[in-house]
């Protein structure tokens, strides 16, 4: 209601899941593609950088074992 209000367009529900589906398995694998841009182009990024990035792929991790690969707008629950 609020695109077709302010846009003038309609935006239907598939639409909106499926643009708001949180995919783990790509988002982990642009967290991989990233560490490794980063690794090659200066050997001095601090060690808290890739930490984060390992931490942050973990925690993905544990979702899409908790919620399956694709976790669909209002699925996650923290």
């Amino acid at each position: 209601m609020l695109f077709k209000k302010l846009l003038n367009e309609d935006f239907i529900e598939a639409d909106y899941e499926y643009l708001l589906t949180f995919r783990c398995t790509k988002w982990i694998e642009k967290l991989d593609q990233t560490k490794a841009f980063f690794s090659k182009m200066d050997a001095n990024i601090p060690q808290h950088i890739y930490d984060a990035w390992d931490k942050a792929a973990a925690e993905i991790k544990a979702s899409k074992d908790k919620y399956g690969d694709e976790i669909k707008p209002g699925a996650f629950k923290g």
